[in-house]
């Protein structure tokens, strides 16, 4: 094997350990629920490309009160898209937000 046989054969394998596989969970309000499947599928493979890494989009919809509810207790969302800015005010002064 030449010596770019061998760099690139490097390259590669060091690129497969090197590429992280991410979970994220996006706490949002129900009506979301299906532009978030699409968007999710879309921007996991674009940071495939961009990085090599593999990103898991979880989701959990309900009212969106119910949710801010729910990152206040405990939750451990990544991502917080809810309705009504008050919801995401009460999370924020809870110190749930950082």
């Amino acid at each position: 094997m030449n010596k770019w046989g061998v760099g690139l054969t490097f390259l590669l394998a060091a690129t497969s350990v090197m590429a992280k596989d991410i979970q994220l969970l996006n706490v949002s309000y129900d009506p979301t629920r299906e532009l978030y499947e699409q968007y999710n599928k879309a921007f996991s493979a674009h940071w495939k490309q961009q990085t090599g890494d593999n990103v898991v989009i979880r989701q959990s919809h309900g009212g969106s009160g119910k949710q801010a509810t729910s990152v206040i207790n405990g939750i451990e969302a990544d991502v917080v898209t809810l309705a009504l800015a008050y919801d995401v005010d009460a999370i924020a002064e809870r110190g749930r937000i950082g």
